[in-house]
């Protein structure tokens, strides 16, 4: 046991002053490792980012259903009955273009919005929970409040966190291919550096067979050498990852 750890720890030595014998070589083989691990890891945590944004909007969406202009009292009190019947309605709010138009002058910081206009712009409105967060129920429901008279428009959330949904699949498999084309060219960065040890030490290689040294000797510290850049090229490329704000930090907008 203790001659087994010894061979190891004089390959590890000898592949250590290998690399720092060549310390160009070596930092730019660990540059473009850096790079491949990188970009793959920054995407995963892109589409991280990118999923939860899409599961915050998913829990709160809701769907504005938005009076025409025209519509009367009577209009609106035929939308606000049919939106209390509707099975797929867990809760609704109404929202007056008066109430509307003091809360859009609250997030300017109290300007003055109506100056340069005639009168209010903003239109009366329904603010809908649907009862099912699913795509498919939250489409039906804005399907059924857009035929509604009296009804302008509906804007519906739901859709947004669907198409973000959609999205954050696609991030995934780009990044799952991206991730499978770094690590065949870390691979391919490793083995040349290897190859270039091997021809560069040639001579030293054949020296030592004649001398009796065996194919695990002379294996082994190319196998460290190949180790320790991927490990160096690992720890930076998490390194800069970690600096990146996580997913979680996303869960409040």
């Amino acid at each position: 046991m203790k001659g087994w750890m010894h061979a190891h720890f004089e390959a590890l030595r000898v592949a250590v002053r290998r690399l720092t014998a060549h310390p160009a070589g070596m930092l730019l083989s660990t540059a473009v490792i850096v790079a491949a691990l990188f970009l793959p890891l920054a995407g995963y945590l892109a589409v991280a980012n990118l999923a939860a944004i899409g599961a915050r909007i998913g829990s709160q969406a809701r769907i504005t259903v938005f009076l025409s202009p025209s519509a009367g009292e009577r209009e609106r009190r035929s939308v606000e009955q049919a939106i209390a019947t509707d099975p797929a309605v867990h809760r609704f709010e109404f929202v007056g273009r008066e109430q509307a138009l003091a809360d859009l002058s609250r997030r300017l910081g109290g300007a003055d919005v109506l100056s340069g206009l005639d009168s209010n712009p903003l239109p009366d409105a329904f603010v809908v929970s649907p009862a099912e967060t699913g795509l498919a129920g939250s489409d039906a429901l804005a399907v059924r409040l857009r035929r509604l008279p009296g009804v302008e428009t509906v804007e519906d959330d739901p859709a947004w966190a669907g198409r973000w949904r959609t999205l954050a699949r696609l991030g995934n498999s780009a990044v799952l291919a991206g991730g499978l084309l770094a690590v065949l060219a870390m691979v391919a960065i490793c083995f040349n550096t290897i190859r270039l040890q091997v021809l560069t030490q040639r001579e030293e290689i054949l020296v030592s067979k004649l001398i009796g040294a065996t194919d695990s000797f002379i294996h082994r510290p190319f196998y460290y050498t190949g180790a320790l850049l991927g490990l160096c090229a690992g720890g930076v490329a998490l390194g800069a990852v970690a600096l990146a704000p996580a997913p979680a930090e996303y869960g409040n907008c």
